[in-house]
């Protein structure tokens, strides 16, 4: 019987590679995707299937939510707690080796790849928030880096492995083609947590005491504007976005010009949402509906997605008054 590894999973070129690497050593691979609304499964199940890998998807959303708000280690140049991400997901895997019986866990981690997460130090900082350092491999860089308990017991052997280094991908890309890969990922990151206008909105939610699973929900499209410290305002830009909002927003309080194609808006409160509420919200909406006049009274449908609308009436803000609440 092939000894069992666990394997971190996220789709990237690295991620792939390891798991036919060890594969071609001998073991029995168990890929791994961890998943958050800030980095979901829909490419890695995409690039698993492409590759007849038979993933296991670990939803870490509501642990990852507690972390983001105080990581140890600080953030990224955004908001991007990578050394804690990363420890967090290998105690996850460990768990997952103890469910599974396997021998140790491996990542696709590259040291100097990333300047935040990937050099020796952070990798060391991983390593302890993780409490299983002794049995993490990297094979794209273990030749490179401290020998852990799956060398030491001869169970790896480590002139097998690889000692890449750098953000050079040249070596990864003579392992695909040794490998026939079936098509290369894009070297870019899938971490909203980096990027700058998501992480705007993110930042908005976090200092209102708002960051919870359901005002994540819309937090990667639209505009947004905070109306006050309890409540916020989503607007689609699409009719694309509008159609998103409709179908995942059941139960959502939301808001469009009753006689007029309009932007769809949903209010997030933690408070009841009354009449003037409603009003300002409209008035917002409004400055998107081109047909629509400044100081014009219009009508206004409100109410939650999926039941009867109620309707009043307020008038379009001004760009000016609209600056006010935009928060990107």
């Amino acid at each position: 019987m092939k000894p069992k590894v666990i394997s971190l999973f996220s789709g990237g070129l690295d991620s792939i590679l390891i798991v036919y690497l060890m594969q071609d050593l001998g073991f029995e691979v168990i890929p791994v995707c961890f998943s958050t609304p800030f980095f979901p499964p829909n490419n890695a199940i995409k690039i698993a299937k492409e590759n007849s890998f038979r993933i296991k998807i670990v939803d870490i959303t509501d642990e990852y939510l507690e972390m983001l708000k105080s990581p140890s280690y600080g953030y990224g140049k955004n908001l991007n707690p990578c050394i804690n991400c990363h420890g967090m997901m290998l105690n996850k895997a460990n768990e997952i080796m103890l469910e599974e019986n396997a021998a140790f866990i491996c990542s696709g981690e590259v040291v100097s790849q990333r300047p935040m997460s990937q050099t020796k130090n952070s990798l060391a900082a991983v390593d302890k928030i993780s409490k299983v350092r002794e049995y993490i491999i990297r094979p794209l860089s273990q030749k490179i880096l401290p020998d852990t308990k799956p060398i030491l017991d001869g169970l790896v052997d480590k002139e097998k492995l690889l000692d890449i280094s750098g953000r050079s991908r040249k070596k990864q890309y003579e392992l695909a083609e040794k490998f026939n890969l079936p098509s290369i990922p894009s070297s870019a990151g899938g971490c909203l947590l980096t990027d700058i206008g998501y992480c705007k909105r993110l930042r908005d939610i976090m200092d209102y005491g708002m960051l919870d699973k359901r005002n994540l929900t819309f937090l990667n499209l639209g505009r947004h504007f905070r109306i006050n410290e309890n409540a916020k305002f989503v607007l689609g830009k699409s009719q694309g976005e509008n159609n998103y909002l409709t179908k995942n927003g059941t139960g959502e309080f939301a808001i469009r010009a009753k006689n007029f194609a309009s932007p769809l808006g949903i209010v997030q409160s933690r408070d009841e949402i009354d009449l003037n509420l409603v009003k300002l919200c409209g008035g917002i909406l409004l400055r998107y509906c081109n047909k629509v006049s400044e100081n014009q009274e219009t009508e206004i449908y409100y109410g939650a997605l999926g039941t009867d609308f109620a309707t009043t009436t307020t008038t379009k803000m001004s760009d000016s008054e609209v600056e006010n609440f935009k928060i990107n």
